[in-house]
């Protein structure tokens, strides 16, 4: 489904179901909420509560929601109603509030409060997973699950019986992998569809999230703008060649540039910055030899003949603190190639070949 269809698709699925709403919203006799959550109870008294308005989301730069190191924005919204399309769900132009198009996760969290007592159905339309539990008095339980690369997926939850006025506590996780990224929470009560859950019925506890309302958890920032390792080949009979960059390379048969024998060595260094604090897995795919230091300490020690295999190095990663790698390679002649990418539990769905603007020339 190319851009234009998925906006037309997702606009034409939300209107339908505020159509078929008939614009309904939950609102009782008992008035709107205030700001600070109080409520008046009917009786013109003003029921003062330990809660106020919103829902707190948590931000990860990572499609896993489970590394703290990924959480780069902790903040107030008002609902969860968002459609953001291709581009950043994060506004905001400072590196440590960086979260890039695809592949992240959001987390919200706080209490949902019904208006009317009765039976009620959640249910999310997502692209990509989304997954939620609610805690209606004896632990949290898991309502909907539908966890993955999704294209606009409408899920369900079991019915669910609540009471007016009371705050349930509750957590909606999603995950945006490639492309577009959408999610959207709606209720039905009674068999009666209500459309999206309206910001009235969303609370936070005072006294444990308002601090935290709009500062980033973790501030480091994310330098993304490196241009490469220092790449160094001399060819046996002679002939040289230098560039910067990642190290992505097949030659098949051939050699690099400037290089006309089948048989050269090659010397690459500088610096990985690794995006995550996690055990970070370098991999090496090689076609022939192969040695690795990291941090001035022999890694692999491969320096013989091998056809495309692979060899794999754990590092300790902390995120921005930069990784010292140098690599010496050869070939010895027919195919020649060299790969060097990572993987982790973070890095999920972009493990694979470093780019080149998390290698750096220098410290």
């Amino acid at each position: 489904m190319d851009r234009a269809k998925r906006i037309l698709t997702i606009v034409g699925i939300v209107l339908l179901l505020f159509a078929h709403a008939g614009g309904a919203s939950i609102a009782s006799a008992s008035g709107q909420p205030g700001e600070d959550g109080s409520r008046d109870d009917g009786s013109g008294q003003t029921q003062q509560r330990e809660y106020m308005l919103g829902v707190l989301g948590q931000y990860y730069d990572s499609a896993d929601i489970t590394n703290e190191s990924a959480l780069k924005v902790t903040r107030l919204d008002t609902n969860i109603s968002r459609g953001f399309g291709y581009d950043s769900p994060i506004e905001e132009s400072k590196p440590e509030f960086f979260i890039s198009p695809e592949n992240y996760s959001i987390r919200w969290s706080g209490y949902i409060q019904p208006e009317e007592s009765g039976v009620y159905v959640f249910k999310t339309l997502s692209d990509d997973g989304v997954r939620m539990t609610i805690n209606l008095g004896d632990g949290h339980r898991e309502i909907i699950n539908s966890w993955g690369l999704l294209s606009l997926d409408y899920s369900s939850s079991r019915k669910i019986e609540l009471e007016k006025g009371k705050f349930y506590p509750f957590v909606l996780e999603y995950q945006q992998g490639p492309l577009y990224a959408a999610v959207h929470l709606f209720w039905e009560l009674n068999d009666v569809p209500l459309g999206v859950i309206p910001s009235t019925a969303f609370y936070v506890d005072r006294k444990t999230h308002y601090e935290y309302v709009n500062e980033p958890k973790y501030s480091n920032p994310l330098d993304r703008d490196g241009d490469g390792l220092i790449n160094v080949f001399e060819g046996e009979g002679g002939g040289a060649y230098k560039e910067q960059g990642n190290v992505d390379y097949d030659w098949g048969w051939g050699a690099p540039e400037g290089i006309k024998s089948d048989r050269f060595r090659a010397n690459m260094h500088g610096y990985i910055v690794p995006r995550y604090t996690e055990a970070l897995v370098l991999t090496f795919r090689v076609d022939d030899a192969l040695r690795v230091w990291i941090d001035g300490k022999l890694a692999i020690d491969a320096w013989d003949w091998h056809n495309q295999e692979v060899f794999e190095c754990k590092v300790d990663a902390k995120a921005n603190k930069r990784i010292r790698i140098e690599i010496e390679y050869a070939d010895f002649g027919l195919g020649a190639s060299i790969r060097m990418g990572w993987k982790s539990k973070a890095l999920g769905l972009e493990s694979g070949i470093i780019p080149r603007e998390f290698l750096h020339e220098k410290e």
